[in-house]
């Protein structure tokens, strides 16, 4: 039994007509996945982060996705914001590391009873560990998705009036008498 066939068995719409559909399918020849990426998504997961092999773990995932991603035709936006995401996991490790020499340097200075400069060493730490954390929220809750916030602003809906964004709607007075073929113009900004 082949794979398709197992698929619709577990949808259950594996019917006697199905089945010559399926064979169809075959005889096409081509099989189009569409393949989609969620920059949020990705950022949450290198925001939570805590080591450096977590970090490489998820700039991975990213890699290995980027050249199906490329092959796809119309995903420029996807391939750019693949590369964002990139650039922001080395810029993680590059932070991690910084924060993992000074933790080693506070250490040394714990060692050697050097109570000032292990207060600064620690007092630094928890300074660029909690500027880093914030600021990987803060890319995570601001990522430039595929579909760019600002293509749904409602001053740039309102300046592509010609492209249909705008359409007229019959309505009826509010308690007073109706009045024939009046139309009032409204613009609809539906936000998901």
């Amino acid at each position: 039994m082949r794979i398709s066939n197992i698929k619709a068995l577990i949808q259950g719409s594996y019917y006697q007509s199905n089945k010559s559909q399926v064979k169809e399918a075959q005889k096409s020849g081509t099989i189009t996945i569409k393949r989609s990426f969620n920059a949020s998504r990705t950022l949450a997961q290198l925001a939570s982060a805590r080591t450096k092999s977590q970090v490489s773990a998820v700039e991975r995932m990213v890699r290995a996705q980027l050249p199906a991603m490329k092959k796809q035709a119309g995903s420029e936006e996807a391939v750019r914001l693949m590369k964002y995401v990139i650039q922001k996991a080395n810029a993680k490790r590059m932070a991690l590391s910084k924060e993992e020499r000074l933790d080693n340097n506070r250490k040394v200075a714990k060692s050697a009873n050097n109570k000032k400069q292990e207060a600064r060493f620690k007092s630094e730490l928890i300074k660029r560990r909690m500027g880093r954390k914030r600021k990987e929220v803060v890319d995570a809750l601001n990522a430039p998705d595929v579909f760019d916030k600002k293509k749904y602003d409602t001053f740039t809906i309102a300046t592509q009036e010609e492209k249909a964004n705008s359409f007229d709607v019959r309505c009826d007075s509010f308690g007073a008498v109706a009045q024939a073929n009046k139309s009032v113009g409204a613009a609809i900004d539906t936000l998901l």
